[in-house]
């Protein structure tokens, strides 16, 4: 394996193990770059656009590429994948912290120590929706219904984090 296995942690690799396992049915040790690439990659946790796997999968074609063993893709995710930021998890480290900040930045005081793990609604709703931005308030408050929040409770930035990815209900 070259640039793939170096990139990726222990707890991305079981997840490339236990994707590429489910995936190949056939347990022929291959997986189509056609019909499975997209799978593999969702289920391996990463979550590239629409865009960047089509891009990925002209690229694998261009050099005649139609089938990936265990090995190959990971090196198509190490190499690809986690150089454009498409691991699930990298995104919910962001996300996480992201709304810590926002949540601390948002307050008139020096915070003092590092962010909470707990996050005001009123705090992130002031500060994401402009006063004069009906539509927005509107989708922010959809968004916030949808995801089972009301009002302005405190939230755990964890959970809030992982309902903005869909990883739970």
């Amino acid at each position: 394996m070259a640039n793939g296995l170096r990139s990726l942690s222990e707890s991305q690799l079981q997840q490339c193990r236990l994707a590429f396992k489910f995936l190949d049915e056939e347990r022929s040790g291959v997986l189509q770059v056609k019909t499975s690439l997209g799978h593999f990659t969702r289920l391996a946790g990463f979550c590239p656009r629409e865009q960047q796997l089509r891009e990925l999968m002209e690229k694998l074609e261009n050099r005649k590429v139609r089938c990936l063993n265990f090995e190959k893709a990971i090196d198509v995710v190490g190499e690809e994948l986690l150089r454009l930021g498409c691991h699930s998890m990298d995104m919910f480290d962001s996300i996480q912290e992201a709304l810590k900040l926002l949540d601390a930045s948002h307050l008139d005081e020096v915070p003092s120590g590092p962010p909470s793990d707990i996050v005001s609604l009123a705090r992130l709703r002031s500060a994401l929706v402009s006063s004069d931005d009906e539509r927005s308030a509107k989708d922010f408050e959809r968004m916030l219904e949808e995801m089972g929040y009301s009002g302005d409770e405190e939230v755990d930035v964890y959970g809030l984090g992982e309902k903005l990815l869909g990883l739970t209900d």
